[in-house]
């Protein structure tokens, strides 16, 4: 599948970690998966030479 990571409202008291993700692709990037904490899980097509994708929630 390649990379994933986890993106939670707060880590510890009185934080929160970066909404901002880096991911690393060896190959061309053609969809991204989002997992919404209700299950349901939405598919984000990425155009041919995309380098940034910004998904509002």
């Amino acid at each position: 599948m390649g990379s994933a990571r986890q993106i939670t409202g707060s880590s510890g008291y009185r934080s929160q970690g970066s909404s901002v993700q880096v991911l690393h692709a060896i190959r061309p990037v053609e969809s991204v998966w989002i997992q919404k904490p209700d299950g349901k899980i939405l598919t984000h097509e990425i155009k041919k030479g995309t380098r940034e994708v910004r998904i509002n929630y």
